[in-house]
C-alpha cells in the first residue's frame, strides 16, 4: 500500500516546488530525496517475538532553498521530516540486525550556492532466517533523483545491495520482494538532497568548511563549486580558484 501513496505524493511535492521556482523561487525547494528504504518483518530469535520495521536509519536529505542548505538525513516531502530516526542500539535489540554503517554520505548532495542536505550508507546484516523484505521507492533513475534548481545540482541515484551469505555483492531492485537469510548484508544509500542556485556563487570559506567537515570532497569543491583546496593541508588555492570561477562567469 505504501508504494501507491508515498512515491505519488513525493512526485507531487517536487513538481510543486519546480513549478513555483519559476513562480516565487524564494519559497521553492529544491527536491528532497525520495523513500529508498526497505520494510522488513520476521521472528526475532532472541526475544521469540515478530517484528517489522519500516529502517527509518536510512533517509535521505532535503532540499535546498534561498538561503538555507537542507536537512541532512531527513524523511521524505510527504512527511515534511517528521518521521524520527530510531535509536541505533534500540533498533537492534528489537529486531535482529547488526549495525555495521550509519554515516552520512560525503557528495551525495546536490552542490549549489545552498547544498542539499546529506543522505546516508546504511550497512546491516540480518541474524535470523525467513525474513520478509518488500523494497520500496522511487528515486533509483537519474530522472527521479532530487532536482536542483536555478543552477544548483541534483543529489546523487539512490542505490540498493544486498550480499547474501558467502555470495558477491548484488543492486537490487525497488518495489520488489525479497527473503533475506542469516548473514546476509543489506546496504542502503539514500541520496541528498537538490541543490539551489548557481555551485559558483556559494562562499568559499562554506565550501573549505564543508570539505573540512567530510561533507564535500577535495575534488567535488573543484568540479562542483570551482574552489581549489589543497589536499594535504585544505588551505583553499586563491589564485585558482579565482581562476575557476572566472572561466565560468
Amino acid at each position: 500500500m505504501a508504494a501507491c501513496t508515498v512515491p505519488t505524493c513525493e512526485a507531487i511535492a517536487g513538481a510543486v516546488w519546480v513549478a513555483l521556482s519559476q513562480a516565487i523561487p524564494s519559497l521553492a525547494h529544491a527536491g528532497w530525496a525520495r523513500w529508498c528504504t526497505p520494510a522488513t518483518m520476521g521472528v526475532n530469535p532472541r526475544t521469540g517475538r515478530p517484528f517489522g520495521d519500516l529502517h527509518f536509519l536510512g533517509k535521505g536529505g532535503s532540499g535546498a532553498t534561498e538561503g538555507f542548505d537542507g536537512w541532512d538525513h531527513l524523511s521524505p516531502a510527504n512527511t515534511l521530516g517528521g518521521l524520527r530516526t530510531p535509536d541505533p542500539e534500540l533498533h537492534e535489540l528489537d529486531t535482529p540486525y547488526l549495525l555495521e554503517e550509519l554515516e552520512y554520505l560525503p557528495d551525495s548532495a546536490g552542490g549549489g550556492q545552498w547544498r542539499g542536505g546529506l543522505g546516508v550508507r546504511y550497512r546491516w546484516r540480518v541474524q535470523a532466517s525467513d525474513i520478509a523484505c518488500a523494497t520500496y521507492g522511487s528515486g533509483f533513475t537519474p530522472e527521479t533523483a532530487p532536482v536542483g534548481l536555478l543552477g544548483g545540482r541534483p543529489g546523487i541515484v539512490q542505490r540498493l545491495t544486498l550480499t547474501p551469505e558467502g555470495a558477491d555483492p548484488t543492486e537490487i531492485d525497488t518495489n520488489s520482494f525479497y527473503t533475506l537469510g542469516e548473514g546476509d548484508v543489506f546496504e542502503v544509500i539514500s541520496s541528498g538532497g537538490g541543490g539551489y542556485g548557481d555551485p559558483h556563487r556559494r562562499d568559499v570559506e562554506l565550501v573549505l568548511r564543508d570539505v573540512r567537515d567530510g561533507v564535500v570532497s577535495v575534488d567535488a569543491a573543484r568540479t562542483v563549486y570551482g574552489v581549489d583546496i589543497d589536499p594535504d593541508t585544505l588551505d583553499i588555492r586563491q589564485d585558482e580558484t579565482r581562476s575557476l570561477r572566472a572561466a565560468t562567469r
